[in-house]
């Protein structure tokens, strides 16, 4: 018992001493407490062009180191096709290091990192001499780690700007070697936290590559890259190691050969490709590369080999006015096939001349649009074509079988506005047109048995019919253009999905009961009437996607007797263009009600792009027809 008290008793003085001793020496410990401190991603910037260009690189002229994305414009031709070269120089922007648009970047601005990517940081503390920390961290990811209360400490970090994990690196020995596809991310910094609690490090990481961008747009080819051969004709490529712990660059670079540039597809826009890498060598502004090979896929499938008609043998220059860290040059190759003069045969009546229902009328605004060499010419920035041969025909009995059955004088492009005039023997003779792979517009009204059994045939069933519909209160439906066949509806005039057309007075002619296998060779562009109170889920405009036919039910889509701009009509002549004979949209429709899809609009509520419709799918027929070689 009395050995129990004598050890109670010596441990309650043992407490006694330490809780003395550590009052005594509180101040002392206060510096080696231990402390967090939560590492963030602040964001990404780029460096002043001025004060961090590095030292190889070429010196830049006052007005050429203030330039922001003024773009440098050069042409290429020959008599078959036009490279057309735009070079665009500005600061990175990291938010999508890949996908960068053409929006002016401020050099001192700030871009968001991504959620998920990955970084590397250490801290050095510089009281005890050695790293405490070399750790992965995920942007959007607090990072906590344990820190001294009070000491002293140096940070650095880097990034690659991807969610990928970043290899190990040894902070003892902290050389990394650049890479040329993914940029080079880094930021550095001292610490000092005396205060309990949450301490905060956010990291402003800069930039420390050059991205060189090539963009190739076929757009104006009307086809898909299948193959583009693209090489530097010199060593622009290049690395070099980074000092993580200083953050400096050596001067010693590595070349890095790149034979043939790896294309990537832009989902932003179709028919265009890029390719981006990363260098470590800030002394080039300008770049020379050769496409040796071009094969391109047309929406027929058929492959066609347009090496031969590259100008200049493939050569081209792409030169830029500023230069340094944090650059980004990227050079845009847009490439225009100049086709041939192209036949247009013009099926109408003395009514459809008169309101240029096919365009032959050069005094309408069809005619005029179609005339126009800012829209269509060799230098036209929207279809390169040498020009158009016109030929009248009117549609009476026989006239298009006729017209159609030599098959040594086909015409390229047949441009029918008809009403009741066609027989079967016409609509025989344009369907095996069709079949020999030319390329029809077809705008009626015609319910008639001849048209019916045509569209019979051309979805191969007898259940199809016909009918006239929203007609009510003098005509002016409207149809909302569905989101379909983004190659053709988007361009070259204008991206129409999403917008509507307008009917021109009367009736819609409607397709119904197309078989549903059917439906899949076509892209259905339009439906119900936004503005009538009639329902029903028929086809009103449509585009074949494996024959050459463009088929809206309205004869007067194209309506406009003006020589160009737009009539005063909400109901009736719903075809415009600007004062260039350029197409532009039209207030447009009658007042709908409350059964109709968009009920309770008044008169003229919507806009409608007949012309730019036109004009898309004209450009690309033009394209569709040399590409066919129809004979």
């Amino acid at each position: 018992m009395n050995k129990i008290k004598l050890t109670t008793y010596f441990s309650c003085v043992l407490s006694i001493l330490l809780i003395t001793s550590c009052a005594k020496n509180k101040q002392i410990d206060l510096h080696t407490e231990p402390n967090i401190v939560t590492v963030l991603v602040g964001g990404i910037t780029n460096p002043e062009v001025n004060s961090q260009i590095s030292a190889r690189a070429a010196v830049a002229s006052p007005e050429s180191a203030n330039h922001q994305n003024v773009p440098f414009h050069s042409n290429i031709e020959n008599a078959e096709m036009s490279m057309e070269l735009e070079c665009l120089d500005r600061s990175q922007n990291f938010y999508d290091s890949e996908l960068v648009n053409t929006t002016t970047y401020s050099r001192s601005a700030t871009s968001p990192m991504q959620q998920g990517v990955k970084f590397w940081i250490a801290l050095y503390n510089t009281t005890t001499k050695r790293y405490e920390h070399s750790v992965q961290g995920t942007s959007g990811t607090p990072l906590s780690l344990a820190i001294v209360r009070g000491q002293d400490y140096e940070w650095w970090a880097y990034s690659y700007n991807s969610t990928e994990s970043i290899p190990e690196v040894n902070p003892e020995n902290p050389i990394i070697e650049t890479t040329t596809d993914k940029p080079l991310l880094y930021a550095k910094g001292k610490i000092n936290f005396s205060n309990s609690g949450d301490n905060r490090l956010a990291i402003l990481f800069i930039n420390q590559l050059k991205q060189i961008r090539i963009d190739v747009d076929t757009r104006g080819l009307f086809g898909d890259i299948e193959t583009a051969n693209v090489s530097f004709l010199d060593d622009y490529i290049k690395t070099a190691e980074f000092n993580l712990y200083n953050g400096q660059l050596s001067a010693d670079l590595h070349n890095k050969k790149i034979d043939k540039l790896v294309w990537k597809d832009n989902p932003e826009t179709g028919r265009e490709k890029y390719t981006t890498y990363y260098t470590s060598d800030f002394s080039h502004d300008s770049y020379n590369i050769i496409m040796r090979d071009l094969m391109i896929k047309v929406p027929n499938k058929n492959s066609v080999n347009l090496t031969n008609d590259l100008p200049n043998g493939g050569q081209a220059t792409f030169s830029f006015q500023t230069n340094g860290q944090g650059v980004l040059h990227q050079a845009k190759l847009k490439l225009r096939k100049i086709f041939p003069i192209q036949k247009i045969l013009h099926v109408e009546d003395n009514k459809g001349w008169k309101w240029g229902y096919t365009g032959y009328n050069s005094a309408t605004a069809f005619g005029g649009f179609l005339r126009s060499t800012s829209n269509f010419s060799k230098t036209s920035p929207y279809l390169r074509v040498k020009g158009f041969e016109h030929e009248q025909i009117f549609p009476v009995a026989n006239n298009l079988a006729h017209r159609l059955g030599n098959p040594n004088n086909l015409p390229d492009v047949v441009i029918l506005g008809v009403f009741k005039t066609l027989n079967r023997q016409d609509y025989s003779g344009l369907y095996d047109y069709l079949q020999k792979g030319g390329t029809v517009f077809l705008m009626t009204e015609d319910v008639s048995g001849a048209t019916r059994d045509f569209f019979r045939t051309l979805f191969n069933s007898a259940n199809v019919t016909l009918s006239e519909r929203d007609g009510k209160e003098w005509g002016g439906a409207v149809y909302k253009i569905a989101d379909v066949d983004k190659d053709v509806l988007s361009g070259p005039f204008a991206d129409v999905r999403n917008h509507y057309w307008g009917q021109d007075l009367g009736n819609s002619l409607l397709i119904n009961n197309i078989p549903e296998a059917e439906l899949n060779n076509i892209f259905v562009y339009s439906r119900r009437s936004a503005n009538k109170a009639e329902y029903h889920n028929s086809v009103t405009m449509f585009r074949h996607k494996k024959l050459n036919l463009f088929y809206v039910g309205d004869t007067g889509f194209t309506a406009n007797n003006m020589r160009n701009g737009q009539t005063s009509g909400r109901t009736s002549q719903p075809y415009a263009t600007d004062g260039n004979n350029f197409p532009t949209s039209k207030a447009y429709g009658a007042a709908s009600k409350s059964r109709a899809q968009e009920p309770y609009k008044p008169k003229g509520s919507w806009d409608v792009y007949n012309s730019a419709i036109f004009g898309n799918v004209f450009s690309f027929f033009v394209a569709q027809s040399y590409y066919g070689k129809l004979k």
